[in-house]
């Protein structure tokens, strides 16, 4: 298990753009789309109050009023449009500009001081798919974090804008129980909250393992994808020794993998579109049968039952928000851990490279190539090679000989750079005059 201080926290890897160099504009950007959202909220209040007069309009055949409730929509209805147009029009730029950003920032570290190579030889297989996780999973993540965040806040603004209307819309429930009488204010409110929770907690239990199950298979996708490009790359090697068959049998073994872990994906969101569809579907005529009985009774008219149906959809739909984008939350988790446990496997790496150069004292630009008592570990701290001490003038020829497995390229990562697990002292010519050549 990682030690703690490598572990990237969700918060640290959600808010490090919002408080780095580009705050600012982000947080201007930030602040104009959640006006437009709030704005197109409102829009949708007001469109509340004109289902109860329009509608109450058309129960009483009052042709002027319809007409000019048609005109009043057609404002409403195009305020509505801009303002949501609009929102997402910076929402996509905002994201565009955090994906430039962490882009940015990740390609700076993965190149710097040979992380790349460090991340594929001492990671045991760790870091797998850099490319992936900087080329696609930093654009899914700021995309699906920016649409998450505008969802929460328009689903946060509809419960506090309609609550308050839901609630002076609802009279008091009165009801016996064991021979007491209760008085239940504002029981629309409670029935919407009661079958949201309900809905949130079930699609959770039937959901929660669709992230983990997204995470291996974007995992296993890259693999396939890899170990075509590598194909690509060593083609001609292969073809001298008719290797096709060989690399037809372990793509096809990958794809494999993948294949059988969608699978259990497509069962999982079966099990999850058959909840979410019905809660849907149900939440449709829901709170036509909560409120029919008072209109039944005349106690609101048509106009009024239309409003308290949309009303209660809003209140209802908004406290369902983890029902209606629980799929994208567990594809926007399983983004956020790969990105996360990218970022840990570098910084490991990062640690692990300090804290060995201070145990190999390297000096610089003399004309020889001198060892002094240096030795040699693997990375789980067996020992290589131990005490080696020796000195290379310029221009002298020198042959390296041993066994397979004694040490002589590791000698040379350390001679580059490359080998963190080193200690003792070497002394080598200026930075670019050495050449290795495989």
């Amino acid at each position: 298990m990682m030690d703690k201080q490598y572990r990237c926290s969700l918060s640290r890897l959600l808010f490090s753009y919002w408080k780095g160099e580009e705050r600012k504009k982000a947080w201007i950007m930030g602040l104009l789309i959640a006006a437009l959202t709030i704005a197109a909220v409102y829009m949708t209040l007001l469109l509340n109050d004109w289902f109860n007069s329009f509608y109450s309009a058309l129960q009483n055949y009052d042709c002027q009023a319809i007409y000019h409730g048609l005109i009043q929509f057609t404002g409403y209805a195009f305020a509505y449009i801009a303002f949501s147009v609009y929102a997402d029009y910076f929402q996509q730029k905002l994201a565009l500009r955090w994906r430039r950003w962490m882009t940015e920032k990740y390609l700076a570290r993965w190149t710097a001081g040979d992380m790349y190579y460090r991340m594929e030889v001492f990671s045991g297989g760790r870091g797998d798919n850099p490319d992936q996780r900087i080329s696609e999973d930093i654009d899914s993540f700021t995309s699906q974090s920016l649409s998450l965040m505008q969802g929460l806040l328009q689903a946060v603004t509809t419960i506090v804008c309609f609550i308050v209307v839901l609630w002076n819309l609802s009279e008091t429930l009165t009801f016996t129980l064991w021979g007491h009488t209760f008085y239940l204010e504002g029981y629309l409110v409670w029935t919407a909250l009661l079958y949201s929770v309900a809905g949130t907690w079930v699609t959770h239990q039937v959901g929660k393992k669709l992230i983990a199950l997204n995470y291996e298979q974007q995992k296993r996708e890259a693999n396939f994808r890899f170990g075509m490009m590598r194909l690509r790359d060593t083609a001609e090697s292969v073809a001298f020794y008719h290797g096709g068959g060989r690399e037809n049998q372990a793509l096809f073994f990958r794809f494999l993998l993948a294949v059988a872990n969608q699978y259990l994906v497509i069962k999982k969101n079966k099990q999850l579109s058959w909840l979410t569809s019905g809660y849907g579907q149900i939440a449709i005529i829901f709170p036509f049968v909560v409120a029919a009985p008072r209109y039944l009774t005349k106690k609101i008219s048509l106009g009024g039952l239309m409003q308290i149906a949309n009303c209660f959809g809003k209140v209802q739909d908004s406290l369902s928000y983890l029902v209606n984008v629980y799929t994208g939350i567990a594809s926007w988790q399983a983004c956020a851990n790969r990105l996360r446990a990218f970022t840990d496997h570098m910084e490991a790496q990062t640690k692990a490279a300090q804290q060995a150069e201070k145990k190999l004292r390297i000096t610089r630009g003399g004309h020889v190539l001198a060892l002094h008592d240096v030795q040699v570990d693997l990375p789980n701290g067996e020992e290589l090679l131990r005490h080696v001490s020796m000195t290379f003038k310029e221009g002298e020829k020198v042959i390296i000989r041993g066994s397979s497995g004694a040490g002589k390229s590791t000698l040379l990562r350390v001679l580059a750079g490359l080998w963190p697990y080193a200690e003792g002292k070497m002394e080598l010519p200026a930075e670019g005059a050495m050449l290795f050549i495989p």
